[in-house]
């Protein structure tokens, strides 16, 4: 899955968005006459760290059993220190991509999650580094 466009997060405003109280069941429905009595600001709730947050678009299918599909956009936090099990964006030589960090014994292994992709070992003389943890992806349904 290769990363074809990052974006800096550039607005400071709010953007807040009318907030149900009652949850909406995945089961079976239940009747209700709820409204809208709070407000959600996006900002808040996806960008924890506004200086060191960025919007990444994604290419290729090497994620999908993460949920992270071709053309998704990943919200990714800088400040965060990798651990192993998180979803990041690394940078292998002149090559950008989104895989799972695995680090087990100092030996570093970026997962796919995708049977019909290979993991990749990170050792020798390569390039490497660390460019943010994903924190949220945004996708069509």
């Amino acid at each position: 899955m290769k990363i074809v466009e990052l974006k800096a997060l550039e607005s400071n405003g709010e953007f807040a968005f009318p907030l149900f109280t009652e949850s909406v069941s995945a089961g079976i429905p239940t009747p209700t006459d709820s409204h809208a009595d709070d407000t959600i600001d996006l900002n808040n709730y996806l960008v924890r760290n506004p200086k060191s947050t960025y919007f990444v678009r994604v290419a290729g299918y090497s994620m999908l059993d993460a949920g992270i599909c071709d053309g998704d956009i990943l919200i990714v936090d800088t400040s965060k220190e990798p651990v192993s099990g998180d979803v990041v964006i690394a940078r292998l030589d002149a090559e950008l991509t989104v895989k799972r960090f695995v680090q087990s014994d100092g030996v570093i292994t970026l997962i796919a999650e995708n049977p019909e992709y290979t993991d990749i070992a990170v050792e020798g003389e390569v390039d490497f580094q660390i460019l943010g943890v994903a924190k949220h992806v945004i996708h069509d349904l």
